[in-house]
Parts: C-alpha cells; structure tokens; sequence
C-alpha cells in the first residue's frame, strides 16, 4: 500500500504529506468558496484524537485538509486514492451513485443501522469527548445515509460483503 500522499502548495507554498496508515477515513467535497471560486476538498480523517483545551479539556479526531481549485490536480489524487478500494479493501458505500467518502476497515470497531432512515452508522475505534450540560466520552463514527430504501440495502450488503472479505 501507498503510504504517503502529498498534497497540494498552498500560497506560500508549503504542502502536506499524509500517512496514510494513519487515517481512518477520507471525505471528497467540492464546493464554491466565499470567494465564488470553484474548489475541491479531501479531508482526511486521522485514526486518533487529539486534545483541546478551552473552559474544559476536549477530545476531537484530529484532520488533514487538501484544498484544490485545479480540478485535474484534485483527480489524479483521487485516482492514486481509489487504490486503497481497489486494493486494499477500504470501503467506498455510493451515495447517489457517487463515493462521497471511504472508510478503512481497520478502524471500524463496530456498525448499526438504523432501516427506517436509510442510514448504516460506522464506529470508529477513535475515542472523542462531547461536552454540553455534561462530559462524556465516546467514539468517533460517521453517518452514511442513503437516498432511497434499496440504495440503503444495496449499501449495507456491499459493506457487509467487504468486511467479510478483509477479516
């Protein structure tokens, strides 16, 4: 596997190198700027928290963003990404016929569902902190959910059949 990705110079510029062992999922956005600019985002979500300290101490997992205005930049390192689905068995679950983000099944602790919102819920073995009213400790996980009934059961089956193929 790819172990590193680098990303692209920003204005003055300096560029990230991610490792990729060290993620346990990646987002893909595009979206106008507030400049009115056309840009892409891959946001990595890396496998462990990191602190904060405001009025209390907080856990949060910890990100890494590639931001693109060049289209073509942006997918070749989704084309060098696809290899950790083709390859290496992370899940890629299509949300509107469209892979909005890929997940490593390493980091997966465990999965719920919920039928009647169409969305399959993935647990992630990061421990973060919540504070409202009250501290409390949690894991990281990410929402997946699906347009339509079938897309949900397509979804679920296909992460299902990926996980049984990884373990």
């Amino acid at each position: 596997m790819r172990q590193f990705i680098k990303g692209p110079a920003d204005k003055f510029g300096n560029s990230k190198i991610v490792n990729l062992k060290a993620v346990s999922n990646i987002a893909f956005e595009a979206y106008i700027n507030r400049f009115s600019v056309q840009e892409y985002k891959i946001i990595f979500n890396m496998g462990y928290p990191v602190s904060l300290k405001t009025d209390y101490s907080k856990h949060i997992s910890d990100y890494v963003y590639f931001i693109y205005q060049d289209k073509a930049e942006y997918e070749r390192t989704v084309d060098i990404l696809s290899d950790l689905i083709n390859h290496h068995g992370w899940i890629a679950p299509l949300i509107n016929g469209v892979v909005t983000r890929i997940t490593n099944p390493e980091s997966i602790s465990f999965i719920s569902t919920d039928p009647r919102k169409n969305r399959v819920i993935l647990n992630l073995n990061t421990s973060v902190s919540f504070y409202n009213n009250n501290a409390r400790l949690t894991s990281d996980f990410i929402y997946l959910d699906f347009n339509t009934p079938e897309e949900y059961i397509e979804n679920f089956a296909y992460i299902k059949a990926q996980l049984d193929k990884e373990f």
